[in-house]
């Protein structure tokens, strides 16, 4: 049989392809795109992957986890706040009543 001299598509080394009169619609040939069965299968995964990508994982099934909130860590009892001189403590506000006008 004439022989022709292809490309592989998947390594790129030259390969003598027989050409053959039985070409059986939907059936994959290595022959006619790699030098290899190997070459061969990773182009018709290469040609698979690429016409049907895979979907994209939807977030909604997920359950997200969500990172607990900071919390501020507690003063010592002993510690006490300073206040400056010229202002009044705050419980004397909370004391004072409030006149409206």
């Amino acid at each position: 049989m004439p022989t022709a001299v292809k490309t592989c598509r998947v390594c790129g080394k030259s390969y003598a392809a027989c050409r053959t009169m039985s070409k059986a619609a939907g059936v994959f040939r290595w022959q006619e795109v790699a030098c290899s069965p190997e070459c061969g299968a990773e182009y018709l995964r290469q040609v698979t992957e690429a016409r049907n990508p895979a979907p994209p994982v939807s977030k909604a099934g997920k359950a997200r986890r969500r990172a607990a909130p900071a919390m501020e860590t507690a003063k010592p009892a002993d510690e006490s706040v300073a206040e400056p001189e010229n202002q009044a403590p705050a419980e004397a506000f909370a004391e004072t009543p409030v006149e409206n006008e």
